[in-house]
């Protein structure tokens, strides 16, 4: 009777183990960004790397935000703008400032047409509805991308797809394909990060794990996979998406030459197309990691001078640049939160200068 009822016993939390972990699949997994921030704790306050790292002698609470993120332009009136800006992370940044595409609107006083695409590629796809040569000369096109994106995004050619209307793909649209890849989305895809986030960021998990990799740190000097290079003075954290070797994004990654001028010949296909077929000035705007500026703070190793080599490609190539990587390490403040990879209000200011003269200089 006694192992009868241990049985029972095992069976049932067996059984109430699954279903937690069912729900806890689910939670991670809903499409509804409100219904995950609502369980987890706001750590973004403090810098989206010490949300990563969660060690509390870089826990310093950033600078409150001022105004909005920037929204997304109409994509049926670009036509209507002089100005375009695709941006990266770093142009909604606006922790102590307002964001580097209200500011640069205001200080041009015109409107920008704004979008943030992954695909950097294909920029002429937003004039792609208009009949070539058909607007009036002084439209520009600023391409904003950090450091670490640049090879994953701009070393591969591909062409701009044709638009297509749901008439043209009536599979695709069909009501239950539509709704059985939200279902597949929902409960296969990208879970393991989505776990990680939840577990590590929850309301009730986040102050152990702060707890656990604070002690850590100070007893053995050990670091999160997430942030596996720190300086102490001046403090800062650095992101293993800067840093990791084994990544393409990283201060480490091999930039060649053969690299450099895929990039470059790409980016100046995409310069031509702009300009022969809409009227349009590419300004090109790579901004640099925070690691690459501030290496020498943690190692000795030597930056292979991977943007200042692309930016001599392209100028000698005819595309329009902004130079930020020199000005950044001449500045006497420090251009980047220390515990966030997006610059602050010092570097904003020093990228507006620099793009308000590029675009000057293209409606000359």
């Amino acid at each position: 009777m006694m192992d009868f009822n241990r049985q029972r016993l095992l069976l049932f939390g067996i059984r109430g183990l699954g279903i937690f972990s069912f729900i806890i699949l689910l939670v991670a997994k809903c499409p509804y960004a409100r219904v995950l921030n609502s369980l987890c704790v706001d750590d973004m306050v403090y810098g989206n790397t010490y949300r990563d790292a969660k060690l509390r002698p870089f826990k310093v609470r950033l600078p409150d935000p001022v105004g909005d993120v920037p929204a997304i332009s109409d994509p049926k009136r670009p036509g209507a703008h002089r100005l375009f800006f695709i941006g990266d992370c770093a142009s909604q940044a606006h922790y102590g400032m307002k964001a580097l595409v209200l500011q640069l609107s205001e200080r041009l006083r015109e409107p920008i047409y704004y979008d943030h695409l992954d695909d950097l590629l294909n920029p002429a796809c937003l004039f792609q509805e208009e009949a070539p040569h058909s607007q009036a000369p002084g439209r520009v096109l600023v391409v904003d991308s950090v450091e670490f994106a640049l090879v994953r995004r701009l070393s591969k050619s591909r062409p701009c797809p044709a638009p297509v209307s749901a008439k043209a793909r009536p599979f695709e649209s069909w009501a239950p394909v539509v709704w059985s890849n939200k279902i597949i989305n929902v409960l296969f895809l990208d879970i393991e990060r989505r776990l990680h986030f939840l577990l590590t960021n929850s309301k009730l998990t986040a102050p152990f794990v702060e707890s656990w990799n604070t002690a850590l740190f100070a007893r053995f000097c050990l670091l999160p996979a997430s942030e596996p290079m720190v300086s102490l003075a001046p403090p800062f954290l650095f992101s293993s998406t800067e840093t990791s070797p084994i990544l393409s994004s990283s201060f480490y990654a091999p930039h060649d030459d053969a690299l450099v001028l895929t990039i470059a010949k790409n980016l100046e296909e995409i310069s031509n197309t702009l300009r022969s077929q809409y009227n349009v000035e590419l300004i090109f705007l790579p901004v640099p990691n925070k690691f690459t500026i501030y290496h020498r703070f943690v190692t000795a190793d030597r930056y292979d001078n991977f943007l200042p080599r692309l930016d001599e490609e392209l100028r000698r190539r005819g595309v329009r640049t902004v130079r930020l990587y020199e000005p950044f390490l001449r500045s006497q403040e420090f251009v980047y939160h220390p515990s966030d990879s997006n610059w602050n209000r010092y570097g904003a200011s020093i990228t507006l200068e620099e793009v308000v003269r590029a675009i000057e200089e293209a409606r000359r």
